[in-house]
């Protein structure tokens, strides 16, 4: 059973009699002025697939019976609400979930490292759930903010995997466990307090096509696994605290604007404009100089070379015309010839004027 009351002007808090309709598989909430926090007794409601409360006003914690008591999520989207408190490690027990969205939220605290457990998007969705074929002509939707913008799916929902905790509080490094979730198609985790590097596995996220990283603390170079990201068609690192040479090759040849990097002051290399040392030509290199030395050396060697190579040519022309009186006497008719055909021209010239 859908329940789909999103786009409305409701306020209030969600009742716990929702708890009853143990039928319930897709609830839409969203997009109303819902507060107060989660009844606990949606957890008897263990059919549920979707649950989408997004934009309200809903608060306190995340509570840990979701990841409990209901087993068949495939969709989670509590996006911007309020939220508060750190991300329940029991969240990750969906082993179905493919579409985790809790961004603009006042979230606190480290990314759990139980993030590998998301059985579901470590692997490509090639057909997915359809919740329309349960509930004759409903068509089951959602939004996902994918690549800078706001996108809703619903015959293709099942195909999208998507990870997005955005705009919250967290702090503390990326796991290195999201590097496993290889069916992952989309990563936000802009606008946190984010430290330490970028996984050097990222590269493992072949199927990414958005990964957002912005406004973080992040630190130490882009590590170079992320040019084997070869779907990758958004890319934000912006204002963190990367350094080093920006890696090149593959798909990161087609993301040439340089918004991508802006904020990471210790960045160089393309698409920037700001060259990396030993790039530039303005202080020659010892192995410049000793270039520049070889070529002044060759140069010498070739001039100094003509003039004894053309004394040892000329010499050995008249040294054949000494000793062949044959080849010496028919050279002589030839240049005899030619004067006599110069000489016979110019007259008629001459002639021809007057």
């Amino acid at each position: 059973m859908a329940v789909d009351l999103g786009n409305n002007n409701f306020s209030g808090i969600i009742p716990e009699t929702i708890g009853s309709l143990l039928s319930l598989e897709s609830p839409h909430l969203n997009n109303n002025s819902l507060a107060g926090e989660l009844p606990s007794s949606l957890k008897n409601c263990i059919k549920l697939v979707a649950l989408d409360l997004g934009e309200n006003q809903i608060s306190g914690n995340i509570p840990s019976w979701i990841g409990k008591s209901l087993p068949n999520l495939v969709i989670l989207r509590l996006h911007s609400n309020k939220f508060a408190g750190s991300i329940p490690p029991e969240l990750f027990y969906l082993s179905s979930l493919q579409v985790l969205d809790i961004a603009q939220n006042t979230l606190s605290g480290i990314i759990p490292r139980s993030f590998g457990n998301l059985a579901a998007m470590t692997k490509i969705q090639e057909k997915g759930f359809l919740l329309y074929e349960n509930w004759g002509s409903y068509l089951d939707s959602i939004l996902v903010y994918m690549k800078g913008r706001e996108l809703q799916y619903s015959k293709t929902l099942g195909l999208v995997t998507s990870v997005d905790l955005s705009s919250n509080n967290l702090f503390g490094e990326i796991p290195e466990e999201l590097t496993s979730l290889f069916g992952l198609l989309v990563l936000n985790l802009s606008k946190n307090a984010l430290t330490g590097e970028i996984p050097k596995k990222i590269g493992n996220l072949r199927w990414l096509e958005s990964l957002d990283l912005s406004r973080n603390n992040l630190s130490d170079e882009i590590p170079s696994s992320i040019s084997s990201l070869t779907s990758l068609s958004q890319l934000n690192l912006s204002y963190n605290h990367l350094k080093g040479r920006i890696p090149s090759g593959f798909q990161l040849q087609t993301l040439s604007d340089p918004s991508i990097y802006i904020g990471n002051q210790d960045l160089c290399g393309p698409p920037l404009t700001d060259s990396c040392p030993g790039d530039g030509d303005s202080s020659p290199s010892k192995n410049s100089s000793i270039t520049a030395e070889e070529d002044g050396s060759e140069f010498l060697w070739f001039y100094s070379g003509i003039s004894p190579g053309f004394g040892v040519g000329i010499l050995g022309v008249f040294s054949v015309l000494f000793f062949m009186p044959s080849w010496r006497y028919a050279l002589f008719m030839l240049i005899d010839h030619i004067v006599d055909w110069f000489y016979v021209t110019i007259s008629l010239t001459i002639a021809m004027l007057r």
